[in-house]
């Protein structure tokens, strides 16, 4: 109702005892519909806030969530001059990053070609795609012969395949595997490949994958940390001192 009012929460107690407008009528009972089916708020008004930012968001992509901005916070506080993002979805993180960072060179990939193509557009809209190069490919595929980077940053799928989100985002952004863990491994392994000799290696992770992943990291990194988020559940993976 917001949206299609064109107010905010407070306009919209403000204008609570006017009639709504009988043209809003079938847009208004289009959207709810979409919503009863499963479409995020987000698909349905085409847009998110995430990291203090408007972001256009579509089907394309998975929805920006507060928990992520951990992710941001960590790379910014690790200030690189080089990063890669894995998996950018609406290029939030990276965007997000290229804005604080203004003299950081931006890596994205993602392996959905439409994906790509709203991260560009948020790209565009901050004015950092001159410093962002958006690739098409799966994981480090499309960054092969390329870096090494100072910081590795991914929120990848990791839902395990047993378990059902109610949603109707991307399933590949959503699921990896029984243990939800498939794409991780992957990213763990193959990082210490695109990173410099003192790069970071940061992955969200889901709250119960805490001590796997770490042994996990720990094969491949001198030093793993775990970070936690707001609610103090793990939401972080850092990982640096690379194993070559």
């Amino acid at each position: 109702m917001c949206a299609l009012l064109e107010t905010d929460r407070a306009g919209l107690f403000v204008q609570a005892t006017h009639p709504f407008p009988d043209v809003l009528a079938a847009p208004l009972h289009a959207m709810v519909r979409r919503r009863l089916t499963g479409d995020p708020v987000a698909y349905i008004l085409g847009k998110q806030e995430f990291y203090g930012r408007e972001f256009a968001i579509t089907p394309a992509v998975l929805v920006p969530r507060p928990e992520t901005e951990l992710l941001v916070e960590r790379v910014l506080a690790l200030a690189p001059r080089s990063l890669l993002e894995i998996g950018t979805g609406s290029g939030c993180v990276v965007v997000s990053c290229a804005v604080a960072l203004q003299e950081a060179a931006c890596t994205a990939t993602d392996i959905a070609a439409d994906a790509l193509a709203v991260a560009e557009q948020n790209a565009e809209r901050y004015r950092v795609a001159h410093r962002c190069t958006f690739l098409s490919g799966d994981l480090y595929a499309p960054v092969r012969g390329r870096g090494p980077f100072d910081v590795i940053a991914s929120n990848p799928p990791y839902v395990e395949s047993t378990f059902t989100v109610e949603t109707n985002e991307p399933n590949h952004a959503l699921y990896a595997g029984a243990d939800g863990l498939d794409v991780i491994r992957r990213l763990i392994v193959e990082a210490p490949l695109y990173l410099h000799a003192d790069g970071v290696f940061l992955c969200e992770i889901g709250e119960h994958q805490a001590e796997a992943v770490r042994a996990l990291a720990e094969e491949h990194f001198g030093m793993v940390t775990i970070h936690s988020d707001l609610r103090q559940q793990p939401r972080l993976l850092e990982a640096t001192d690379p194993n070559y």
